[in-house]
């Protein structure tokens, strides 16, 4: 008889633990107040990265996506994927197939380096894995073209202008020839005199009408200019926007692709979520959209979950994948950090358990460290949470996501990969009732319990 497993939690970790838990046969039942901090990301998915990827000549000697995955081990003993034995070739297989499992994602070998990505700021961003709308934008295959950034006229949130000046004067500090040119195309629509937002150009732009309006002003810019690539806002549709970029790129004669997008309203991470949710319904995953109020426990064991609705969720093993300060994974409660839903212990490095006095937790220089970003609850091997004395808490609870604590999401360019890993992981330990019997898609053993 196949086991039950309740998530809580449906962003990227909440949803890569059931699909994986769907995938190793159990029953699988999410409940989640809102869509998360997925939702407001990029779209992009990080894993290892470095500070500063175009100081010098970004391809001369870039390292892999493996050796920044394995110094980031070393450097950061208390992180999840280390704590979890995860070395690059099972992050490499468990990556694989969730980018199986969504489509929207390209897979990318973690033995390349990892993606150089033009953003809406007029930056570039390191990333292991993105959406095929974005990856033709690595900047390795931008050099020595002539690039178009596209912007549409009435739009404030994408300046073609200064996204041009910015790409072209980050690339000349790597040595990258990179030639741009703003390019301004009539698609702006106003409603009712607002500016439109960009779900609205996104939802317009999943008309094939709009569509073509659009590929028949750019490709006599392209023909015009001579243009090889167009640089177009993160705003490609909301439904299919692989197919946009693919009738573009078609019709225009010039390889097209999208910036990322910056949180918080960002088109490509609500997509991404939106892909996620199809996979979960694709497996059969129930998905109940409300709040858990609290644990139901009989004597030692974790047998349900209580709903703000009076509903109650009841199962053989849960996953806690609540997010950290955006999904409300974790809160400043009474004076102290805590974690609502299960009343787990949370730790900030060694201060804690239930920290007080955050402000010292944070730097006076945004660029500084702030461990605060680090803090969550502790898991041993298995991705268990535990308690006090470092025993686990339940036996059949286990954590993924940013709610771990021991490394810091923002700026150590691990979010969402070590959300997708750590998710996969402790929904097939769920699913198969423990590490022992677990074979994410080969065996999980624990590193530093």
């Amino acid at each position: 008889m196949s086991r039950t497993v309740v998530i809580a939690g449906g962003g990227a970790a909440g949803a890569a633990a059931a699909l994986a838990a769907a995938a190793a046969g159990a029953r699988v039942r999410l409940v989640r107040r809102a869509l998360g901090a997925t939702a407001l990301s990029s779209g992009a998915v990080d894993l290892a990265g470095q500070d500063c990827e175009l100081a010098g000549d970004p391809w001369a000697g870039r390292p892999s996506s493996v050796t920044l995955l394995e110094a980031q081990q070393r450097r950061e003993r208390r992180h999840p994927l280390a704590l979890a034995g995860v070395d690059h070739s099972l992050a490499s297989d468990i990556l694989r197939r969730l980018c199986a499992t969504v489509p929207l994602l390209a897979f990318r070998s973690l033995d390349l380096s990892p993606l150089v990505l033009p953003t809406d700021l007029g930056t570039f961003k390191s990333t292991t894995l993105a959406a095929h709308p974005a990856v033709r934008g690595d900047l390795s295959g931008l050099a020595g073209g002539r690039i178009g950034v596209v912007g549409f006229r009435g739009y404030p949130g994408h300046d073609a202008a200064m996204l041009a000046a910015g790409y072209a004067r980050i690339a000349s500090r790597g040595a990258v020839d990179l030639e741009t040119a703003p390019v301004a195309v009539d698609l702006f629509r106003m409603r009712d005199e607002r500016l439109a937002h960009p779900n609205e150009v996104a939802q317009m732009l999943d008309q094939e009408a709009a569509q073509g309006r659009l590929a028949d002003q750019l490709a006599r810019i392209v023909k015009a200019e001579g243009l090889t690539h167009l640089l177009l806002p993160p705003v490609l549709g909301l439904e299919e926007p692989t197919t946009v970029v693919d009738r573009l790129t078609q019709e225009t004669g010039a390889a097209v692709c999208e910036t990322l997008a910056t949180p918080p309203i960002s088109v490509p991470g609500l997509r991404l979520q939106r892909a996620l949710d199809a996979a979960m319904q694709g497996a059969e995953v129930g998905l109940q959209q409300t709040a858990a109020a609290g644990p139901v426990v009989e004597g030692d064991r974790l047998c349900g979950l209580e709903l703000k609705d009076g509903d109650t969720l009841t199962g053989d093993a849960f996953v806690l994948a609540t997010g950290k300060f955006i999904g409300g994974g974790l809160v400043h409660r009474e004076g102290a950090l805590t974690e609502p839903l299960l009343r787990l212990p949370v730790w900030i490095d060694e201060d804690g358990p239930n920290p007080r006095h955050l402000g010292r937790h944070l730097a006076r220089q945004v660029q500084g460290p702030h461990p605060l970003f680090c803090a969550g609850v502790r898991v041993d091997g298995s991705l268990r949470p535990v308690n006090r004395r470092g025993g686990p808490v339940w036996d059949n609870l286990y954590a993924a996501g940013s709610v771990i604590g021991g490394y810091d999401y923002l700026t150590g360019r691990s979010g969402l990969g070590t959300a997708l890993i750590t998710g996969w992981i402790a929904g097939t330990h769920a699913a198969q009732g423990g590490a022992d019997n677990c074979s994410p898609v080969g065996r999980v053993g624990g590193a530093d319990k």
